[in-house]
C-alpha cells in the first residue's frame, strides 16, 4: 500500500505550525539557526568552528549552533567564547527557535524540510551525504528547483564559502522573503488528520 504521507505529507506538531502565525520579535541582529537533527553533525559544527576561529563572525549577526549531544563538549573544549555565536546540545523549543530566526541551516531529512516548510523558514541545506540512495540530496534539489531553498554540497563547502552565502541572504531581503514564500509551497497542512482519515477509510472499505 502507498504510503499516505507521500499525498498528505508528513505531521507536524501544532507548536511548530502555529509558529507561521507568530510575529518575528524585533532584532537588531540577522539571527541563524543552525543544527543537523537530533544528533548534530560534525561537518556543520566544524564549518562553524572555522567561522568563528578565522574571525569572520560579525557583529550584527547572531548564531545558534545545536551540536548534538555527543559532540557538545567536544565543540565547547575548543574555547569558542564570542559574543554573536551561542552553543547548545539540543534544540528543546523549536517553536522559539523558529520565531527567533531569519534564516535556518540544516540538513535535508523529509522531516526538516516538513518544519521549515509549516513556517516559511529561509534555508541553506546541507544534506548529509551518506543518507539512504542520496534522498536528502535530492529533497533539496526539489527545493531548489522551485526557489524553496540554497543546496550547499558538504564536499564543496568551506567555511568562507557558507559566510559569504549567509551575508549575501542577510544582504538581500527579497531573496530572504522569496525563499519564505516559495518553501510554503511544500507545506502539506493537517497531514496527520489526513492520514488519520484515509487509514480509517482504508479499514473501513
Amino acid at each position: 500500500m502507498k504510503c499516505p504521507s507521500q499525498d498528505f505529507g508528513l505531521p507536524i506538531r501544532k507548536d511548530v505550525e502555529n509558529t507561521a502565525f507568530v510575529e518575528k520579535p524585533i532584532s537588531s541582529s540577522f539571527n541563524v539557526l543552525i543544527y543537523g537533527g537530533s544528533q548534530g553533525s560534525r561537518a556543520i559544527n566544524n564549518l562553524i568552528t572555522e567561522i568563528v576561529k578565522n574571525g569572520l563572525l560579525s557583529s550584527d549577526v547572531q548564531l545558534k549552533l545545536q551540536t548534538g549531544v555527543k559532540n557538545f563538549q567536544e565543540v565547547k573544549s575548543l574555547g569558542l567564547d564570542h559574543p554573536q555565536l551561542e552553543i547548545v546540545e539540543y534544540l528543546h523549543d523549536m517553536p522559539s527557535e523558529y520565531a527567533w530566526a531569519d534564516l535556518t541551516i540544516a540538513r535535508a531529512g523529509t522531516g526538516t524540510i516538513s518544519e521549515l516548510a509549516s513556517v516559511g523558514m529561509p534555508s541553506l541545506l546541507i544534506p548529509l551525504p551518506t543518507s539512504a540512495d542520496n534522498h536528502q540530496y535530492v529533497n533539496a534539489h526539489s527545493l531548489v528547483e522551485k526557489g524553496a531553498s540554497i543546496l550547499l554540497e558538504e564536499k564543496n563547502l568551506t567555511a568562507a564559502v557558507l559566510w559569504e552565502q549567509i551575508l549575501s541572504l542577510k544582504k538581500n531581503k527579497e531573496s530572504l522573503l522569496r525563499l519564505s514564500q516559495n518553501i510554503k509551497s511544500f507545506y502539506k497542512p493537517q497531514a496527520a488528520e489526513n492520514i488519520a482519515a484515509y487509514l480509517l477509510k482504508k479499514h473501513n472499505s
